[in-house]
């Protein structure tokens, strides 16, 4: 990419601004925290524009990118937390198909901000520790001092509250 004309330099800027928003809100989706969402994002375009693959249309480069960035993200994670990256990819492919169509993903960020205020201290304590963290469930226990089958209970619970009342907000069956 030594001999870049103008042209070229444009429609890189042109297709990163278009897309760094949607791939940052996908990652953060998926569990990153800002700064993780930032680095991924920008080696997912820096993988895409390396290789730039020949796609139709404006859909397969986004989701070529949320491919890219889902790699680097399952890269980043240690062996263990890999399983649960997996199931947070599937989960957020299903929720951004759905939100892409009816509603922005901003808005399933606010009913998701509201969602976790009602939620008791323990299960956010809980979320905080294992999604924004990145810890293990073990780890979770050592460090609240419950069991692991607690903070897994914990988990499950909160994600069906979670679940149950975004579908509230945006009146939708996910």
């Amino acid at each position: 990419m030594g001999d870049m004309t103008e042209t070229t330099k444009m429609d890189i800027e042109s297709f990163v601004r278009s897309h760094q928003d949607g791939l940052r809100d996908y990652l953060l989706l998926l569990g990153c925290n800002e700064s993780l969402a930032d680095d991924i994002a920008q080696e997912s375009f820096l993988v895409f524009l390396r290789r730039a693959p020949l796609l139709d249309g404006e859909g397969a480069a986004a989701l070529y990118l949320r491919r890219c960035a889902f790699n680097l993200l399952r890269e980043s994670h240690h062996s263990e937390a890999r399983h649960q990256a997996i199931l947070r990819h599937e989960a957020a492919e299903t929720i951004w198909a759905r939100f892409k169509l009816d509603d922005s993903p901003s808005a399933y960020q606010e009913a998701l901000k509201d969602c976790l205020q009602g939620l008791s201290s323990r299960m956010s304590e809980t979320l905080s520790l294992h999604y924004r963290r990145g810890m293990s469930g073990p780890e979770v226990a050592r460090a609240s001092g419950r069991s692991e089958s607690e903070v897994w209970t914990t988990l499950h619970r909160a994600r069906e509250r979670l679940r149950s009342c975004i579908n509230r907000k945006l009146n939708h069956d996910i």
